[in-house]
C-alpha cells in the first residue's frame, strides 16, 4: 500500500509547488525500514553492520512481523565469545528522509572575497557529517539541496541492558584451540581440529564457568530529575555558579575518636560554624547542654534528649560537635564527653561505661494481643509486617521504638521492671536495679583502664552485668502481652525463680575470671538447671575477651572464684531436692486406687 502523506518544507526547495499557500506533497514508497539505535558510534558502516549480525540477520529482521523480533548487538563482533545486547522493540510511526547536500571539495576562501581556494587540511581527517555541519550546509545552499521520502519506520530497536561478563580464555589451551580451529568456520581447519587422545586424569583439567553471570540484565531508565532541595547560588564577585543542597544533614567536622586514642581534644574545633549565626533553636540546645555536661561530663544521646528536650532531636549531631566529642568503640561507645575530660584517667568515670544490647523480639507476634486477625491489624499500623495480597504473610522488620513524650526523662534508666525501647545503650550509673547495682559497687577496680572492652571493671563483674542485664530484656519483651503496657514502659516483673537464677549467677560467678582459673570457673548444676548452666556459660564467654590485667590490692581475694561458696549452695541445692523427692513418693503411696 501506498502512503501519501503531506510534509511542510521550505518553499524555495525545489519539489516546492507553484502554489504559495500549499506545501508541497511527497510520495512514501512502501519499503519496510527498521531504525536500530547503535549504542555505539558508528564510523564504518560495514563493521557496524557486523556488530548487528551481519546483512543476513538484517534481512531477517525487515522481513519480520514489526515487534515480533529482535536484534543482538556485540560490542567485540570480532570475538566470538563476547556476550551480546538484545533489543527492546519499540512501535513507532516515522518516515526516513534522504537529504541531499553539495559535497564539499576540501577546499575553502574567505566569504565574499575573490581569493584563490585553498586545500582544508581537515578535510582528510573528516569521515562522516555531524549534525550541525549538514544544517550549515543547508543554510548555506537554499536552493541546492534535495529532500527525498525513501520509507515508512513502523518500529525502533533500542538497547538499554548491560552486556553480561565473559570469562576470558587466556591461558586456556582447548578453547584457544577451539576459537582457531572451530570458530571460523572453514573446512580445512574443523577438519584438522583434534582433541588429545591421552586417557585418564589429568592435572590441567578445565572446567568451565557458567554460561551466565548476570541473570537480572535490568533496563535503565534515562529519566532525571533534579533534587528539589538543591539551591543554585551566585558568586558576585569571582562569578562562579555553585550549588548547595539545602536538606543535606550536618557533617560532622570531628569524628568519633577510638578508644585507644593517644590525644583527645581540649575545646571545640575552630572549623566550626560561629555560633553566634547559628539559629535560635540551635544556639539554645547548645546552651542547655554545655550546662548539663558541667554536672555529668559523659552521656549518651538518649541522656542528653532526656534533659534538653527531644525538640532538639534532629540536630543533636550538630549540638553535640560544640559541647565535646564521642568515643566509636570501647567501655566508653557512642557517649558525648565533654571538652577537656578524659575517662580513661580516673576510675570515678567507671559509672558512665556503657554496655550496649540488640533489642530484637523474639518473634513477629511479640507485644501482641488477641486473636490473629487483631494481632496483623496491629502489626500493619505499627509498620511491623510486609503484607502479601490473598496470603496470610507477615514478617518482622525491625524491633518497635517508642517515641517518649515530654516529660518522659527517664527513659534511659533501667530497673529491671520497665523497658523503654527508645534507645539500646545503658550506663552503668543509669542501671538501678538492687541485684545489678550492688554487683557493680562491689566490683573489683583494675589498676589499669582497659580500653578494648571492660574500662575500670573486673571482666568477671561487667560480664555478669551484661548476661544478668539482657536476660532480664529478653524476659520482659517476652511477656509484654500488650502494646499499651511497652507505651507506657510497663512489663510484668520477674519470678522468683527469675531472681534466684540472676542472684546465683552474679554470687557463685566470681568477679575476676583470668586465663589461669577460666577452666574452673563453672557453676555446679543439677541437670534440670539448663537456663542457670547457659547463662553461666555466656559469662565465661565474654570475659575472655578481656582475662587478665592487674587489680588493686585485696581485690583478687574477693573477687576470684569460690569453690567452696559454690559447693555449700550446691549441696543446700540437692538436699532440697531430695527432700521434694522423699514428699512427692509419700503422697504417692497414700493415694488410694
Amino acid at each position: 500500500m501506498e502512503i501519501d502523506m503531506v510534509l511542510g518544507l521550505s518553499q524555495t526547495s525545489p519539489q516546492a509547488p507553484a502554489q504559495q499557500n500549499l506545501a508541497p506533497q511527497y510520495h512514501v514508497p512502501e519499503i519496510p525500514l527498521a531504525n536500530v539505535e547503535h549504542p555505539c558510534r558508528v564510523k564504518d558502516i560495514d563493521k557496524g553492520v557486523q556488530s548487528l549480525g551481519g546483512n543476513r540477520t538484517l534481512e531477517k529482521l525487515l522481513n519480520s512481523t514489526p515487534g515480533t523480533s529482535n536484534i543482538a548487538v556485540s560490542l567485540k563482533p570480532e570475538d566470538p565469545f563476547s556476550q551480546s545486547i538484545v533489543s527492546r522493540p519499540v512501535k513507532t510511526n516515522s518516515i526516513a528522509f534522504k537529504v541531499s547536500v553539495p559535497k564539499w571539495t576540501g577546499r575553502k576562501r574567505k566569504r565574499g572575497s575573490d581569493d584563490p581556494y585553498v586545500e582544508d587540511p581537515s578535510y582528510a581527517t573528516k569521515q562522516t557529517l555531524a549534525a550541525e555541519d549538514v544544517l550549515k550546509r543547508l543554510r548555506d545552499n537554499p536552493d541546492g539541496y534535495h529532500i527525498e521520502a525513501i520509507g515508512h519506520v513502523n518500529e525502533t530497536h533500542r538497547f538499554r541492558a548491560m552486556p553480561d561478563f565473559v570469562s576470558s580464555i587466556t591461558g586456556v589451551p582447548l578453547l584457544e584451540k577451539v576459537r582457531s580451529g572451530i570458530l571460523p568456520f572453514e573446512f580445512d581447519k574443523i577438519k584438522d581440529f583434534k582433541l588429545a587422545p591421552t586417557k585418564g586424569v589429568s592435572t590441567d583439567i578445565y572446567i568451565p564457568p557458567p554460561k551466565v553471570f548476570d541473570l537480572h540484565r535490568q533496563s535503565y531508565t534515562y529519566l532525571y530529575r533534579q533534587n528539589p532541595a538543591i539551591r543554585v547560588k551566585h558568586d558576585s564577585t569571582t562569578g562562579q555558579t555553585t550549588t548547595h543542597n539545602s536538606q543535606q544533614p550536618a557533617r560532622l567536622v570531628l569524628q568519633p575518636f577510638p578508644s585507644t586514642a593517644p590525644t583527645l581534644p581540649t575545646v571545640m574545633p575552630s572549623a566550626l560554624q560561629p555560633f553566634e549565626s547559628l539559629s535560635a533553636d540551635v544556639q539554645s540546645g547548645i546552651t542547655k547542654l554545655r550546662a548539663f555536661l558541667t554536672t555529668r561530663p559523659v552521656i549518651t544521646r538518649r541522656v542528653g534528649l532526656n534533659h534538653i528536650g527531644r525538640q532538639h532531636q534532629h540536630h543533636f549531631k550538630l549540638l553535640s560537635q560544640y559541647c565535646g566529642y564521642q568515643f566509636r568503640s570501647g567501655p566508653w561507645r557512642d557517649t558525648l564527653v565533654r571538652y577537656g575530660v578524659d575517662p580513661r584517667s580516673d576510675p570515678e568515670y567507671r559509672k558512665y561505661q556503657t554496655v550496649m544490647f540488640q533489642m530484637a523480639p523474639p518473634s513477629a507476634n511479640w507485644g501482641l494481643g488477641g486473636d490473629q486477625r487483631e494481632r496483623v491489624a496491629r502489626q500493619v499500623e505499627r509498620g511491623m509486617v510486609g503484607w502479601t495480597v490473598g496470603e496470610e504473610k507477615w514478617r518482622w522488620n525491625r524491633a518497635p521504638r517508642y517515641k517518649p513524650k515530654e516529660g518522659d526523662e527517664v527513659t534511659h534508666e533501667f530497673d529491671g521492671k520497665k523497658l523503654w525501647t527508645d534507645g539500646k545503650v545503658w550506663q552503668v550509673c543509669d542501671v538501678t536495679a538492687p541485684l545489678l547495682k550492688e554487683l557493680m559497687d562491689k566490683s573489683p577496680l583494675r589498676v589499669e583502664c582497659d580500653l578494648e572492652s571492660d574500662g575500670w571493671f573486673a571482666n568477671g563483674a561487667l560480664a555478669k552485668l551484661r548476661v544478668i542485664m539482657k536476660d532480664m530484656i529478653n524476659l520482659m519483651m517476652n511477656a509484654a502481652l500488650q502494646d499499651d503496657a511497652i507505651a507506657e514502659g510497663a512489663g510484668k516483673g520477674p519470678s522468683e525463680e527469675d531472681e534466684a537464677v540472676w542472684k546465683d549467677i552474679a554470687e557463685l560467678m566470681p568477679d575476676i575470671i583470668d586465663e589461669k582459673c577460666l577452666d574452673n570457673t563453672f557453676i555446679a548444676l543439677k541437670r534440670k538447671e539448663i537456663r542457670l548452666e547457659e547463662l553461666a556459660t555466656q559469662v565465661r564467654s565474654s570475659s575472655k575477651r578481656s582475662a587478665g590485667g592487674k587489680y588493686h590490692e585485696g581485690a583478687s581475694e574477693m573477687g576470684m572464684f569460690n569453690p567452696k561458696r559454690n559447693a555449700e549452695v550446691v549441696e543446700a541445692r540437692t538436699l532440697a531436692a531430695e527432700a521434694d523427692h522423699e514428699n512427692e513418693s509419700s503422697e504417692a503411696e497414700s493415694e488410694p486406687v
